[in-house]
């Protein structure tokens, strides 16, 4: 069995998705969803710190999908009839949904999981890295020829 592919997000991933969420649902109901992480008294650091956790928790859960996943998920929402933000469970079932919806109507390819790649010093990497040489060596002298 292969392991599933795991996206690279950008590192403003989690900050624009929280803010189309906010976008979405208003401040008061993300606010409200988040109150409790830390203290409302505690040192800007201790709360920088559970947000920090907070976002570190949905990006590795959402590295299973490819931002066009995400992306679609997030159109949903608007047009769904849940009146609260989704938890982080419920938003990676709407990105499961909508990741097999994607793939069956083949608007998104599923890529080999590094697993399934060929041993980067196996004989047959090797020989395609050699005629890939080749090849170069070959395009290299025919335009320094023109």
């Amino acid at each position: 069995m292969s392991t599933p592919t795991r996206y690279q997000h950008p590192a403003t991933f989690v900050d624009r998705l929280f803010g189309r969420l906010t976008a979405i649902y208003g401040a008061q109901k993300m606010t409200a969803m988040w109150a409790g992480i830390a203290p409302a008294d505690a040192p800007y650091e201790v709360r920088a710190k559970a947000e920090h956790e907070v976002k570190v928790t949905w990006i590795e859960a959402l590295s299973d999908f490819h931002l066009d996943v995400v992306a679609a998920a997030l159109r949903d929402l608007a047009k769904s009839d849940l009146l609260w933000p989704p938890s982080l469970p419920e938003f990676v079932r709407m990105c499961r949904d909508e990741e097999q919806r994607l793939k069956a109507e083949g608007r998104i390819l599923a890529l080999p999981a590094p697993s399934d790649l060929a041993d980067p010093n196996s004989p047959a990497v090797a020989e395609f890295r050699a005629e890939l040489r080749r090849f170069l060596a070959k395009r290299s002298s025919a335009g320094e020829g023109a």
